[in-house]
């Protein structure tokens, strides 16, 4: 008989402003994303200002997300019971800027302050959003945790080292 567990995972909610329109969704991990040019993101965690990304766009990650896209981009792969958010520029134009864990109850807002590209908002799974400069992109903990079924045959640091081929020559 085969045992089946759940693993509770968390997630984020992301919510885009701008003058009249206001859209929201949960999921592991978004992206701010420019199709052709070096976009700027004035970013902020809480009231601190953190800074303004030249990347080619931003992503935001919950620990289960940052074994995917963020990874790709130069993020660290975080343990997935951990309570924390990854900011992973993706190709940034300054070697300075680099990835960033915050604590999983900050709030991390993200403003658009390019013209002239298009820029989405992609969250995991979703459909896109165009934003335009000024729309303002907010993220943070979704408060409940999504439940994932786990078999019982391997741990997170097998399958991490299988597919990650660590230790193979």
């Amino acid at each position: 008989m085969l045992a089946i567990g759940s693993r509770r995972r968390s997630a984020i909610a992301v919510a885009m402003r701008r003058a009249k329109y206001a859209a929201s969704m949960r999921s592991a991990s978004s992206k701010l994303h420019a199709r052709s040019r070096i976009i700027d993101l004035e970013t902020y965690i809480g009231k601190d200002y953190l800074c303004t990304y030249r990347a080619d766009g931003l992503i935001v990650s919950t620990p289960t997300g940052s074994t995917a896209y963020s990874l790709a981009a130069a993020g660290p792969i975080l343990e997935p019971t951990l309570g924390a958010i990854v900011l992973a520029p993706i190709c940034p134009h300054t070697l300075t800027h680099r990835p960033i864990v915050v604590p999983s109850n900050a709030v991390i807002r993200v403003t658009l302050r390019s013209f002239g590209d298009t820029v989405i908002l992609i969250p995991d799974g979703q459909q896109g959003i165009r934003l335009n400069n000024g729309d303002r992109v907010e993220a943070r903990d979704y408060g409940l945790p999504v439940s994932l079924i786990k078999l019982p045959s391997r741990s997170y640091y097998e399958i991490l080292r299988e597919k990650l081929k660590w230790g193979e020559r």
